[in-house]
């Protein structure tokens, strides 16, 4: 019981933060290029599943490069 508790705190607590913040936007972003890369491999639409592939690539880059910087929440930390 205890351990679903725990469970459940960070699942709500990650969940207040994006709500909160423009990672909420990034993680949208994220959900439709994963989507899109599922729909293109099991399509195999490989030329579109390689320059999807790319872009998370560079997405993934973006958003290191975001967090490095503390650019993620709207109050200019990332974690309040």
């Amino acid at each position: 019981v205890l351990d679903i508790l725990i469970v459940a705190l960070i699942v709500y607590k990650v969940l207040d933060f994006i709500r909160e913040t423009r990672v909420q936007q990034l993680v949208k972003g994220i959900f439709v290029l994963v989507v899109a890369f599922l729909i293109s491999d099991v399509l195999h639409l490989y030329t579109l599943n390689w320059i999807l592939r790319g872009t998370m690539t560079g997405v993934l880059i973006v958003i290191e490069r975001e967090v490095s910087l503390g650019n993620i929440a709207d109050t200019g930390t990332v974690i309040d």
